[in-house]
């Protein structure tokens, strides 16, 4: 960690204390600053830059920098705040001012400081001066570093706009295009580096930043990915030597090696590039950068290239693998661990998720944050009522709809489980799932058991995860010619036109049904799940 920084939350300060002679009666002794960022990286580029100047005006001495700063503290303050900045009243909150206008991205500032420019991490050469803008420079506001671009990007957007999930993808892309191009400035990246960043992606390992590329800057990572598929070719003609090293290069990875030479995918460098697009369609708005001149404007690879690159697709289950599924422990009785036979059926998360996406439809959060309150019966029929709550997160507006349960999810008890949660004072019907990863999701932790319990019991095929027994659902409803309207409704999807639009009031209860008696599957997946007496309540297992 970077001297004077910590963390809060997840965000980046910058602390350190006021020395006495810039204080005045009722003034904090120490300052702490937002960094603004959940990157180490950035933050550390920033915390050099305010570490500068905060060290340049509180602490040099009258003859160190003669030609640079004027001598005293208040001089050297006033000489670098904008002069159209009103002042505060004391000393040490006009420092305070001036070291967020560092933190905001005043190279400029920092550089009249410090001869040479403050270097910040190792980057690659900058480019050379961008040629002069059309537009007159006073109608622009004065030029910052990326990472504080993005800052300002995230805070005019807010929660409204982008999500957090949104920020972290595009922090992700500023970090990536800065450990590849090297830093720029709104006005100094040219076309010419959004073309190169767009080339570097396409050559960087799908699995950049873990298993063999843990730790790797992305050029390292391309060096890494590009030297092995050299040796893998030579082990292929027979070179023992390269076989050797190619070994020790995988070393304990358990992945395969035709993985590990995987390139990044033409729709991650189109999520990237257009993070890094919308960045700069902030800067043209807000006048740090002259309109119509975005770099990464028309850089995206085309459907039809994303599908020549096209890797494993999810498939759908066949019968025979859900019979599987349905006839396992899981759900005929297990013992202590869920995937050896016994007495006990435990119906939780685990037991019930799978159901809920192979016959209804749900989308693995959509399954897992189902609120107590959210199975009802309406007009005798049992619902499920999907919509945004305390509990529930929706993906996209067409998300929210009401949906019968198939007569299945009935007959296995999933309204009895939803009262029995309701009756012990639980919010949500399943209580054992905590949140986990980047995205705190309850899927994050619930995919790994639930990969964990197909590969013990043979079904961890390539391509039939849990999101592919939704494709199953919707596959076997497509196969009798329903209408796609009541299929898009059921699914959570949206479906365009003006009729369905403005002219269709929604769907009955009723209406659905029929659908719902399409997902059968073979007689045997039935049979597989014959009720079982004497279930019990508890936690997923491995």
């Amino acid at each position: 960690m970077p001297e004077h920084v910590f963390r809060r939350g997840a965000v980046y300060h910058w602390r350190r204390r006021i020395p006495s002679r810039l204080r005045e009666a009722g003034d904090p002794a120490e300052i702490q600053l937002s960094l603004h960022t959940r990157c180490l990286r950035t933050a550390r580029a920033r915390a050099a830059r305010v570490a500068a100047v905060f060290a340049h005006v509180a602490y040099a001495e009258e003859d160190s920098q003669p030609l640079r700063i004027p001598p005293d503290p208040a001089d050297r303050i006033a000489a670098l705040l904008p002069a159209a900045d009103p002042e505060p009243a004391s000393l040490a909150h006009r420092l305070v001012r001036l070291l967020r206008a560092a933190i905001a991205g005043a190279v400029d500032l920092v550089q009249r400081l410090v001869a040479p420019p403050l270097a910040e991490p190792p980057q690659p050469q900058a480019a050379a001066p961008t040629p002069p803008t059309p537009v007159p420079a006073e109608t622009l506001r004065r030029d910052v570093a990326l990472p504080d671009l993005f800052a300002a990007c995230v805070e005019s957007k807010g929660q409204t706009e982008w999500t957090g999930k949104t920020v972290r993808d595009a922090d992700r892309a500023v970090a990536l295009f800065t450990e590849m191009i090297g830093e720029r400035t709104a006005r100094g990246l040219t076309a010419i580096d959004a073309s190169d960043f767009q080339r570097l992606l396409g050559r960087l390992p799908a699995w950049h930043g873990r298993s063999i590329y843990k730790g790797l800057t992305g050029p390292q990572s391309i060096a890494k990915a590009d030297r092995l598929e050299t040796l893998v070719r030579r082990a292929e003609q027979g070179d023992a030597a390269a076989a050797e090293e190619r070994d020790r290069m995988i070393g304990r990875s358990e992945m395969a090696v035709e993985k590990l030479l995987e390139r990044l995918h033409p729709k991650t460098n189109n999520k990237h590039v257009g993070s890094l697009r919308a960045i700069f369609a902030f800067a043209e708005e807000h006048h740090y950068r002259a309109k119509d001149t975005n770099p990464f404007a028309g850089l995206f690879f085309s459907k039809a290239k994303m599908k020549k690159n096209q890797r494993r697709r999810r498939d759908v289950w066949s019968d025979d693998d859900l019979v599987r599924l349905f006839a396992s422990p899981l759900y005929q009785g297990h013992g202590d661990a869920r995937h050896e036979p016994g007495a006990r059926i435990t119906k939780d998360a685990l037991y019930w998720a799978p159901l809920l996406a192979g016959f209804n439809g749900l989308r693995l959060e959509e399954a897992l944050r189902i609120p107590v309150n959210a199975v009802m019966n309406i007009g005798g029929a049992w619902c499920l009522r999907i919509q945004a709550s305390e509990t529930q997160r929706l993906k996209t507006e067409a998300s929210e709809r009401t949906v019968p349960l198939h007569p299945l999810l009935v007959d296995l008890g999933l309204p009895e489980h939803a009262a029995a949660m309701r009756a012990r004072g639980h919010k949500a019907i399943f209580p054992e799932l905590r949140p986990g990863g980047p995205d705190n999701t309850l899927g994050y932790q619930f995919s790994k058991v639930f990969g964990s319990y197909r590969k013990r019991i043979g079904l961890d095929h390539p391509g039939r995860d849990f999101h592919a027994l939704r494709k199953t659902f919707n596959t076997s409803i497509q196969r009798k010619h329903r209408s796609d309207a009541g299929r898009h409704y059921l699914l959570g999807h949206e479906h365009g036109g003006v009729n369905y639009e403005h002219y269709f009031s929604g769907f009955e209860v009723a209406d659905l049904l029929p659908y719902l008696e399409d997902v059968h599957y073979a007689g045997d997946v039935r049979r597989a799940l014959a009720i079982t007496e004497g279930s019990e309540e508890g936690h997923s297992g491995g």
